[in-house]
């Protein structure tokens, strides 16, 4: 069964609960996290990137699959030790002092990335193991904001200085024993990542001539989905055995999956406050950019649906939230027929980057999660949260 009709199917429970929220499918979610998992673990060992979502209850059903965790701040690393995934990495650009020495207490495995850092590790952590993450210059063709592994991106260290960094990295004390590479996010094809992993290799080779053996190569994540449709994806089965050959037995490779994992399953649900009609339609609800931020930010087109049935004329309108901001929407140019005013609507694909990006703007309130459980029930697994007035 579809996200959207399973919704459907429990829009008398929806409509009693207070919009906009989100709400996430246990069967899809345990639909995605098993293919992923499955899929990807005959080729190397596989990590959910917290980042994605990391509400307590669905860390739970990740990890339940075998994942490993992915994370890019200090309060990530904290809750998936919490949560006791197996094994945890931590990247990111910027990470402060204190959140190294904790990682640290953490068992986290620390990704850097510059020089400066590797420097700094070696003296809070001294000859602790560690991977480097280099900028390949790739471009993954996606979108601007989310493109990560170019020579114009503030991730990795460049490529031309990459074998430098690892030396000076054994210089220090430190044992670096991966290669770590990310080209961002969205991707649907498997040329950039194929060109990005024999860089990888090549370097490894190179550096294992000057005494620095490497392990494990991490390719990061960043498997696509469309938002337009539920159909089309990145194909994880070809990539794995492509990338699986072309490692050979020399190299452990790791993925870092995790808008792949829980997109399909989410939804944030939202209530017709208003219709407008004049030389442009629209449609105002409940849901506002600082609940949902994606289509404000990236020009992202998901799929917004009626949950309410409705047999009036058709319409096409811009579907629009309350905030004091004209990009402050949903979904434009919805072709669909005119709701009526406390009606439900539902944005599909709202799984990942949805909540986790949610903020208190305009003084409201994040919006409380639900978990459609695979018996039928609807449970709460975060309240709203409010600011202090």
């Amino acid at each position: 069964m579809s996200l959207k009709n399973e919704l459907k199917a429990h829009i008398k429970e929806l409509s009693e609960l207070e919009t906009p929220f989100y709400v996430y499918s246990e069967k899809i979610l345990k639909q995605y996290a098993k293919k992923t998992f499955e899929t990807l673990s005959p080729a190397g060992e596989v990590f959910y990137a917290l980042k994605a979502n990391a509400n307590p209850r669905i860390l739970e059903i990740i990890r339940s699959f075998g994942f490993g965790a992915d994370c890019v701040s200090g309060n990530e690393v904290k809750l998936a030790r919490k949560m006791n995934f197996r094994r945890i990495l931590f990247s990111g650009v910027g990470k402060t002092e204190k959140e190294i020495r904790e990682a640290k207490n953490s068992n986290a495995e620390i990704n850097a990335e510059s020089l400066e850092e590797i420097e700094l590790i070696s003296e809070l952590i001294p000859k602790s193991e560690i991977g480097i993450r280099i900028n390949p210059g790739i471009d993954a063709h996606t979108h601007r904001y989310i493109t990560t592994g170019t020579e114009e991106n503030k991730f990795g260290i460049p490529l031309a200085r990459s074998e430098d960094a690892f030396v000076f990295a054994k210089k220090t004390g430190l044992e670096p024993v991966r290669i770590h590479f990310h080209l961002g996010s969205q991707i649907f094809g498997q040329s950039a990542f194929l060109e990005a992993l024999e860089i990888a290799i090549n370097l490894a080779d190179e550096l294992s001539e000057k005494g620095v053996k490497i392990r494990e190569i991490d390719m990061g994540g960043g498997f696509g989905i469309s938002y337009e449709n539920d159909k089309s994806e990145f194909l994880l089965s070809g990539f794995a055995s492509e990338v699986k050959n072309l490692a050979s037995e020399k190299y452990v490779l790791l993925f870092e999956p995790g808008r792949f994992v829980v997109a399909r399953s989410g939804a944030i649900i939202t209530r017709v406050l208003y219709r407008k009609s004049g030389s442009k339609n629209f449609i105002v609800t409940d849901c506002g950019m600082n609940d949902f931020i994606r289509p404000a930010l990236y020009g992202a087109k998901h799929r917004v649906v009626q949950l309410s049935e409705r047999s009036g004329r058709r319409t096409v309108a811009d579907v629009v939230g309350p905030i004091c901001e004209s990009a402050d929407f949903l979904a434009k140019n919805v072709e669909m027929n005119l709701p009526e005013r406390g009606d439900l609507l539902a944005v599909l694909d709202a799984g990942a980057y949805g909540y986790t990006m949610a903020s208190n703007y305009n003084l409201r309130c994040k919006p409380a999660e639900y978990l459609l459980k695979e018996d039928g029930e609807i449970v709460k697994i975060r309240e709203k949260i409010c600011p202090e007035i």
